[in-house]
């Protein structure tokens, strides 16, 4: 299958065109074509700019869309929702359209941040309960998505790993950070899940080819 991967120069992304292109034709969505040297085929565009992004999903011509980029910076969204709404929300709805249009399938990688963690265990048609910026611009972008492309996959994850750059994972900023013999607070009340990034990619691969 062609696969079109936006966000082909972060972390998720890049390991997405790493798994995939063993076994299918990959091409990465960057917002500038002179990153992810790892991605052998590029397009580029923004997720500010529509146009651009209906023009790469018809130009590449995927099966499917798997759409990794986003803004993910807790602290980012919280200083501008705004923004982290038109990127994460109205862009993600734009792709899925887009992608629909052409009959691909579409994957939107979401987070567990849709949820509040109050209690945690939650399940897949529990309603979305954020109290965070960046949960509030994901939980709309899962919506977007959907109006978009009634048949579209929903990935709600928390991943870990390693990233080409070897500065791009929380894993790696504590691995650096420890090894060098810093001290790094971290929470005492905070439980996750999380999954190895490849398996993530993994699943995802699964569940597309079903």
């Amino acid at each position: 299958m062609r696969w079109l991967i936006t966000g082909a120069s972060g972390f998720l992304g890049a390991n997405a065109v790493r798994v995939l292109s063993s076994g299918h034709d990959v091409v990465g969505l960057v917002r500038d074509i002179n990153t992810a040297p790892w991605c052998d085929q590029k397009v580029a565009a923004d997720l500010l700019a529509v146009d651009t992004l209906e023009r790469a999903v018809h130009e590449v011509e995927p099966d499917v869309v798997l759409h990794c980029a986003g803004m993910a910076n807790h602290q980012a969204c919280a200083a501008n929702e705004e923004l982290a709404m038109r990127v994460n929300a109205q862009a993600s709805g734009v792709l899925a359209g887009a992608a629909a249009a052409r009959g691909a399938a579409f994957v939107y990688v979401s987070t567990d941040a849709v949820f509040s963690g109050a209690r945690g265990w939650y399940e897949e048609n529990e309603a979305v309960s954020p109290n965070t910026a960046y949960g509030r611009t994901k939980a709309a972008g899962e919506e977007t998505v959907l109006n978009a492309h009634a048949s579209a996959v929903i990935a709600r994850t928390n991943f870990f790993g390693w990233s080409p750059s070897g500065h791009a994972s929380t894993l790696e900023f504590f691995v650096r950070e420890l090894g060098a013999g810093n001290r790094v607070p971290g929470f005492v009340d905070y439980t996750v899940t999380s999954l190895f990034v490849e398996d993530v990619v993994e699943s995802i691969e699964r569940v597309v080819e079903s």
